[in-house]
Order: C-alpha cells, then sequence, then structure tokens
C-alpha cells in the first residue's frame, strides 16, 4: 500500500510541478496543437485511482 500511497503523491507533485513550469511560458513558446492539459487528466486520474485503491485494499484487505 506504501508503493500506491507514494505512486498517487508521485502523480500529484507531477501535476503542481507541471503547472509551475507551464506558467513560466509565454504562449510563443508554447507548440501548437499541445495538449496542456492531457498530462494534468491523467496524473489526477492515477492519482485518484491509487487514492480508491489504498482505501479498498486498507478496508478489506488483499485478495488471495
Amino acid at each position: 500500500m506504501a508503493f500506491i500511497v507514494l505512486g498517487a503523491a508521485a502523480a500529484v507533485a507531477a501535476v503542481l510541478q507541471y503547472r509551475t513550469v507551464l506558467r513560466t511560458l509565454r504562449p510563443i513558446e508554447i507548440p501548437k496543437g499541445y495538449r496542456l492539459n492531457l498530462g494534468v487528466f491523467v496524473n489526477v486520474a492515477i492519482a485518484s485511482l491509487g487514492v480508491v485503491l489504498t482505501f479498498h485494499l486498507y478496508a478489506h484487505g488483499p485478495a488471495l
């Protein structure tokens, strides 16, 4: 479970760092057609699934 929590925390940290770097860029520096929020969406989904899985395993234990 510790690795699941660590992975979810890493995904959240990646989103925060990405957003910080993105704010430093001017619009001209962002490639045309680059999807700004795709990485954010994927990482938030991974973090959310990690949290749900952690709660599930904590409540029910691992399936054997």
